[in-house]
Order: C-alpha cells, then sequence, then structure tokens
C-alpha cells in the first residue's frame, strides 16, 4: 500500500466502511430473527392469537416511526422490535443531521416477523452526489460569466479607434455565436436529464404496490439537474441579448 495514491486509499476505506456498516445491520437482523423463531418455537400454539412485528435496521443512524406512531431512535449495530396490526403500514426514516430522508410501504399479510433494512446510507450518498454536481455547474457558470467579463473589458478598450472598432464587433459576434451554441447544447442536455428522470418515474409507478424504486432518487437528481441547466440557458440567453446591445451601439458611433 505504500506505493497506492492516498486518494484511492481513502476511496476503498469509504467502501469498506459501507460494506462494514450494511453487514453489521444485516447480521444483527438475522440474530434476532433467529431468536425470534426460537420463542415463537417454544410457545404453544394458540388458535385466533396472531402476532405481527417489525424488526427495522439501519445503515445509519436514524429515527424511525411507524405510520403516526412518535419517533423512535435507530442505530445500525441494534435493530428496531415494532409491533403492528395487519395491513400497510407506512415507514419513515430521518437521518438524525435530518438532511435525509427515506420512507416505503410495508405490507403485513401473516403472522410471522418481518425484517427491513433501511438503505439510508445510500440515500445520503446520492443527495451529496447531486449537491456536488449543482456545485460544479454553478462553479461552471461562474467561470464562464468571468471569462466573458473580461472580453467585454477588452473589447471596450479595442474601441479606440474604427479598426479596433471593427475587431470589436467582430468578437462580439463570434462571442454571441459561442454562445448560441453552448445554450443550444444545454437545452439539449436538460432535455437529456428530464427525459432521464421521467422514464426512471415511468420505471417506478409501474412497479408493484409495496416495492421500493430507487430510481425515485435518481429521477430527483435528473430534475434538478435539468433545472440547473435551464438557468444557465436563460442566462446566457441575456448575456446574448446584453451582446447585441453593444453591438448595436458600436454600429451607431
Amino acid at each position: 500500500m505504500r506505493n497506492v495514491p492516498s486518494v484511492v486509499r481513502a476511496a476503498s476505506l469509504m467502501g469498506i466502511s459501507r460494506v462494514a456498516a450494511v453487514g453489521c445491520a444485516l447480521i444483527s437482523l438475522v440474530g434476532i430473527l433467529a431468536a425470534e423463531a426460537q420463542t415463537e418455537a417454544a410457545k404453544p400454539r394458540q388458535q385466533g392469537h396472531a402476532r405481527y412485528q417489525l424488526i427495522i435496521a439501519t445503515d445509519l443512524a436514524c429515527s424511525v416511526k411507524v405510520d403516526d406512531s412518535d419517533a423512535r431512535e435507530l442505530s445500525p449495530d441494534e435493530p428496531l422490535i415494532v409491533r403492528v396490526a395487519l395491513g400497510d403500514h407506512v415507514l419513515t426514516a430521518i437521518s438524525r443531521d435530518g438532511q435525509d430522508k427515506w420512507q416505503t410501504i410495508v405490507q403485513v399479510d401473516k403472522p410471522r416477523s418481518k425484517a427491513i433494512l433501511i438503505p439510508l446510507l445510500s440515500v445520503k450518498q446520492i443527495r451529496e452526489q447531486n449537491v456536488h454536481a449543482v456545485a460544479r455547474e454553478l462553479d461552471q457558470a461562474r467561470e464562464r460569466a468571468r471569462v466573458a467579463a473580461d472580453r467585454m473589458q477588452q473589447q471596450a478598450r479595442a474601441s479606440a479607434d474604427q479598426e479596433g472598432k471593427r475587431r470589436e464587433m467582430a468578437d462580439i459576434r463570434s462571442q454571441i455565436d459561442d454562445l448560441r451554441e453552448t445554450a443550444t447544447d444545454d437545452e439539449q442536455a436538460a432535455q437529456n436529464y428530464e427525459e432521464q428522470a421521467q422514464l426512471a418515474e415511468d420505471q417506478c409507478s409501474n412497479l408493484p404496490a409495496g416495492v421500493r424504486c430507487y430510481g425515485s432518487a435518481a429521477a430527483i437528481m435528473d430534475k434538478g439537474l435539468a433545472s440547473q441547466k435551464r438557468q444557465e440557458v436563460q442566462r446566457i440567453n441575456a448575456q446574448i441579448n446584453e451582446l447585441r446591445g453593444q453591438l448595436q451601439a458600436l454600429a451607431t458611433q
């Protein structure tokens, strides 16, 4: 490991940590289910008396509630047992910092224990990826704005004489063409993100009731990126209009 870059080592450690968290939660679930099975086997059978319970585990510390019950704290190494009635129940988990939320519908139709693993760590990672993607888009937009501002200053200095004005006008036209091309690319990218989001939502809507759809998080991220692209197109169009005004002003001088 001495010659492996530190970034690779850090990424490997993060992956190992996540696998360890999920493994810990699964091991706890298996242990509880085994204990429950032994307890039930040791009890005499009673007609007309059915028991329903959920055994809930998580890979990230959070608060959990079933339907409208009070929230209870849950940690990866301590699964939670909740007794419920027959039917459908809404299970909601919120991370302790309040930034990540996971929700599903649990169907209880048999008098037995039902194990549920809350993948809150994946929800957190998707949110962080989305935040980082939006931040990169904003940084790129600021850089493009800075470059455009520098060009505008250069154009103003070059307008001292007719030759400078001609060059300035030609440069403005070139900028407008470049911005139009960028706006077209951003518009196409926004449409692609929206189509991806719609496809994910359609796939989720076709799933049977009670089945979790992991595509919903991807749809949310794609919609956010599409919105960023739309905003960038609006900003570029405004800049194009400003450059057109400068071009007209130079033409009338």
